[in-house]
């Protein structure tokens, strides 16, 4: 591992553009430019660690080592180009690992430090597949490139994850070292950024779910998932022909009443005592690119227009793409049924179809909103019972093995 231990730029994604400037600037002062053994990027979260959320640090063990605790009484870091000193002693290291294996160091915060902006950690990653969930998934790159600014770097995807590394190709250069690693749909961690690798000229992460989960057999603790989970992230898509009309529900999709709209895309939906997040896609009007979409997918919404009967001509296909992958609840789905167009498609012919695959049904407005309450709400019984069923799954996994595991609640301030 140490021989990779070093700075290059990956010329594969678009150049480091600064945070400030950027639709998510105010995450700039949730990471800091740190001055230890070398210089490098950290970030600010929090942890679960013996019952209690604490605030930490995280950066590389190569920026901050053991030595340079048990040596070192204060730490400088820097939070938009503004020096700050924090008190650090090796009683205030949370874990560390070396440049051989996680290259991670996790330093306890405190009052006095007065740090009050965190980013929030992905609790995806703690699923027992998350491995797989997260290849081909957009990411993006919080870090200080020779820059006395927060800069971002995306335009790029998780290469493939070995081990406990993710490699990516997210341009880097010096001082780039201990950035946090983004999920692009839900602005969430779920890596950080450790080295360039000059064999394979790719850059490497360390996936946060192996040092975690390390922190959190320490706890010596297995707890009920579903008791700390804060709310679930889903994946809708929207998929179908050109002129079905998908981008038009997306857009319109606020004139529902029931849901909660926390941005464009995004939608927060309170169920008794469980919290839903749900990201919608409107995917591209292309099989082979849509693919890419499908992948991952809690559900898809398979739309057709009703009053254009050429976007019902390739319905069949879309269903069975969708099919293809495990585990997805697919909706059918009408679109414009008060058009003042003259109707091509009945509403008996769009339910013979959902009956032939077995899936529902709904003709929608996408002007109204009429409908799309449905739509949003019904696959959540069925995913629902899938994560209980899973949950189940993992913590009995866990008790055979007599491992423990925890998943990390994380909050944004």
């Amino acid at each position: 591992m140490e021989d990779r231990i070093e700075e290059g730029l990956i010329k594969g994604s678009q150049s480091p553009k600064l945070l400030k400037d950027t639709y998510i600037k105010n995450l700039n002062v949730c990471i800091c430019k740190v001055s230890g053994k070398l210089n490098g990027t950290g970030f600010f979260t929090k942890i679960l660690y013996k019952n209690n959320l604490i605030p930490v640090l995280i950066t590389n063990y190569h920026i901050i080592d053991d030595d340079f605790l048990r040596n070192n009484k204060f730490l400088n870091i820097y939070i938009n180009n503004n020096m700050r000193t924090i008190n650090i002693s090796k009683k205030s290291k949370i874990y560390s690992s070396n440049n051989k294996e996680y290259d991670i160091m996790i330093i306890q915060l405190h009052q006095s430090d007065e740090i009050k902006n965190f980013l929030e950690i992905e609790q995806n990653i703690f699923n027992y597949d998350s491995e797989n969930i997260y290849r081909n998934e957009s990411i993006f790159v919080l870090h200080f490139p020779k820059n006395e600014y927060a800069m971002i770097s995306y335009g790029c995807g998780i290469e493939k994850i070995n081990d406990h590394d993710i490699s990516h190709k997210c341009s880097t250069e010096q001082v780039s070292s201990g950035g946090p690693i983004l999920n692009e749909s839900s602005l969430k961690v779920i890596a950080i950024h450790k080295a360039f690798d000059n064999r394979h000229n790719y850059n490497l992460g360390t996936f946060l779910k192996f040092p975690l989960n390390e922190i959190n057999k320490k706890n010596n603790y297995i707890p009920k998932l579903k008791e700390i989970i804060l709310y679930k992230d889903l994946k809708y898509i929207l998929v179908g022909d050109y002129g079905s009309g998908k981008n038009d529900i997306l857009r319109n999709i606020k004139k529902c009443d029931d849901l909660t709209i926390e941005s464009y895309k995004q939608l927060i939906i309170k169920r008794e005592n469980k919290r839903f997040r749900i990201f919608i896609w409107d995917t591209p009007s292309c099989f082979y690119i849509c693919n890419q979409y499908i992948k991952n997918a809690d559900c898809a919404i398979v739309v057709y227009n009703i009053a254009n009967k050429q976007t019902l001509e390739n319905i069949d296909k879309w269903i069975e793409e969708c099919e293809k992958s495990k585990n997805i609840h697919i909706i059918l789905v009408g679109n414009n049924f008060e058009s003042k167009k003259k109707r091509e498609v009945t509403y008996e012919e769009g339910q013979k179809l959902a009956n032939n695959y077995n899936i529902n049904f709904y003709e929608v407005s996408c002007i109204t909103g009429e409908n799309i309450n449905e739509v949003i709400y019904s696959p959540l019984d069925y995913i629902e019972q899938k994560i209980e069923e899973d949950e189940e799954n993992v913590i009995n996994k866990l008790g055979r093995k007599g491992k423990t595991n925890r998943a990390c609640m994380c909050s944004i301030i």
